[in-house]
């Protein structure tokens, strides 16, 4: 399996407003570019820059493009929808899943290695919206199944049957999906209605390099800081991120158990 580490990370303290044109910089900074074809366990080299740079600049049109019709969005998939493009981008390794279950939210699935199993994903659309309280940020807005708008109860994703918790969010027009630390996220509970948020570099970056990472510091509760590893993958490489979200929620786990 192709290393990981030369996708793209971003750390959320970086100071500026994001703009289009830092898109090439951007990936500039990354030391290879796995998604147009190239051996990425190898640094570049002048031939394999200038491809790179090449495809960039035809790549980064396209994104661009997208980007317009994204922000122009204002309506989410329905959850059958999400689910069907979650499910056919992992392929055989879903062992079976009815129509039935995929109206259902959450959505868990039975799958085979290198995927942990079972999965159950809480998966909504990825918006982006210049009213946002943070400008350049997509968001999703995550309504748990069965949340009572004037209850004032906090709800949790449901953790049985030893299920690993994907939350994410899919950018139909980029073809992105993003996924948060679904437990850390989790851990003071969810209002009725709760929108989280990813920097729109780490999807744009997805969306040109295949992946990317954003880390940022939370405070879940109120508590101590936590270092929060956001993974975003374009679809054809859903199964990577996924295995990625999980070593990376594994490893903060058995890191604050030390």
């Amino acid at each position: 399996m192709p290393a990981w580490g030369s996708c793209c990370q971003i750390d959320s303290a970086s100071q500026g407003e994001p703009e289009l044109d830092m898109l090439p910089a951007l990936l500039g900074e990354c030391d290879t570019v796995p998604a147009m074809g190239l051996d990425e366990s190898q640094p570049l080299s002048a031939q394999a820059a200038m491809m790179a740079a090449s495809s960039i600049d035809s790549m980064t049109s396209e994104v661009q493009a997208g980007m317009g019709r994204a922000r122009e969005r204002s309506g989410a998939l329905e959850t059958a929808e999400i689910h069907r493009v979650f499910i056919k981008s992992l392929g055989p390794l879903v062992r079976d899943c009815s129509d039935q279950e995929l109206e259902t939210k959450p959505l868990f699935l039975k799958t085979s290695a290198p995927l942990p199993s079972p999965i159950r994903a809480y998966l909504y659309t990825l918006t982006y919206s210049v009213a946002e309280r943070k400008q350049g940020a997509y968001r999703s807005q995550v309504i748990l199944p069965g949340a009572v708008r004037a209850s004032g109860d906090r709800a949790h994703l449901d953790a049985s049957l030893g299920a690993f918790l994907v939350l994410g969010g899919y950018e139909p027009e980029l073809d992105v999906f993003c996924f948060w630390d679904a437990s850390l996220q989790d851990r003071a509970g969810f209002p009725y209605s709760k929108g989280i948020q990813v920097d729109d570099r780490t999807i744009y970056a997805a969306a040109v390099n295949g992946r990317s990472e954003q880390v940022r510091d939370q405070r879940p509760g109120g508590g101590r800081v936590v270092r929060e590893t956001i993974i975003a993958v374009r679809r054809d490489l859903l199964v990577q991120g996924i295995r990625r979200r999980w070593q990376v929620t594994c490893d903060r786990l058995l890191g604050e158990d030390q």
